[in-house]
């Protein structure tokens, strides 16, 4: 039975990926000391904007809801091992190590997303049970704890290493309460407010921010770090902003095949933003027009060759080698079961 896929929430999928792409791009040049007036108000936007992207992401996922499925586990991590072996083979030249090392950084969780993601799809039906059979007023309190406690403090205190969130929100603790946001909204607020109410919800912390941002690159060099205060991955401006793109997003009405199709290769986009570094040093040069009227444009045109270029390779990858994977898989979730139903004593044991 197929999956009906919405073109409003896969539009949504590609725009986050869009908006990841455009913050690793502009990220080399953060605090850049040739950074115009304008540049970095144009920085600001992308880094107020760009760190939404992860959140819809994982609001979608809630709301979806992720399925144990070993099966997609294993085609997930076959993909990123490929994508990322591809992707340092065009950054290192081809250097054998370099390509092994990156495959075993994918087994060691070294990509924070990717390796947040295959966590989440192993608990998820725990968070989905715990949405869909918990009480309101129950799920509303972890919520907020989770909010308080996981985003809200690390953000003001601006902690080094985000307190109980590694790198403010790079971790499975902000994952899984995004993730039981969006199950929370998927079964309270299922229709969401009016889209004039969620455009309010995206633009009033967006421009908050944007005013803080632009009021410390008035002040003196030394206070720029200042700029990244209050806009990290766990901050609830940014969740709320997330949260009034996801609705605005949900409101629209489309239906696209090539926006679906698309939209399947998401995962290898995000996998070979590494190839950044190569559009970056042959032809945008972003680090060396920082001071550039085009820095923008610049962008643009970086991500968008990134996701076109990514999309053209994974739909030639599936159609040379998309049968082999799947046998793979299959042959991975046969072992996987055996072993399950060997260990299946000692587990009750236990």
């Amino acid at each position: 039975m197929r999956t009906e896929r919405f073109s409003n929430f896969e539009l949504l999928r590609l725009f986050s990926i869009f908006l990841i792409q455009t913050m690793h791009i502009i990220g080399p040049i953060h605090n850049h000391p040739d950074m115009s007036f304008m540049n970095i108000q144009i920085e600001s936007l992308v880094n107020i904007i760009g760190n939404t992207g992860v959140t819809c992401f994982v609001l979608l996922s809630g709301w979806f809801g992720i399925k144990r499925d070993i099966g997609k586990f294993f085609n997930l991590l076959i993909v990123s091992i490929v994508y990322s072996m591809l992707t340092a083979a065009c950054l290192s030249g081809g250097d054998i190590k370099s390509i092994l090392m990156s495959a075993w950084g994918i087994l060691c969780y070294k990509n924070w997303f990717i390796g947040c993601y295959f966590v989440l799809m192993f608990i998820a039906p725990w968070l989905n049970e715990s949405v869909d059979k918990g009480d309101r007023d129950s799920i509303r309190k972890l919520l907020a704890t989770l909010i308080i406690a996981i985003g809200l403090i690390p953000t003001l205190t601006h902690a080094p290493n985000g307190s109980v969130v590694f790198w403010h929100g790079k971790c499975i603790a902000w994952i899984v309460t995004l993730y039981l946001t969006g199950r929370y909204l998927r079964r309270y607020h299922p229709d969401g407010p009016s889209t004039a109410t969620a455009a309010k919800m995206m633009l009033t912390p967006m421009g908050f921010l944007f005013l803080f941002r632009f009021s410390v690159s008035l002040l003196p060099a030394r206070f720029s770090g200042l700029r990244d205060y209050l806009s990290g991955d766990s901050s609830p401006l940014i969740m709320l902003e997330a949260i009034g793109i996801f609705y605005m997003f949900k409101s629209l009405n489309i239906k696209s095949g090539t926006i679906n199709y698309m939209a399947k290769s998401v995962f290898p986009i995000y996998l070979m933003g590494g190839a950044i570094a190569l559009l970056d040093k042959h032809i945008y040069h972003i680090s060396d027009n920082s001071g550039s009227m085009m820095l923008s444009l610049l962008i643009v045109a970086d991500a968008a060759t990134i996701m076109l270029a990514a999309t053209v390779i994974d739909k030639t990858y599936y159609l040379l080698f998309g049968t082999l994977q799947q046998r793979m898989v299959m042959q991975m979730t046969r072992l996987y079961e055996k072993a399950k139903t060997l260990t299946a004593p000692l587990i009750r044991k236990f």
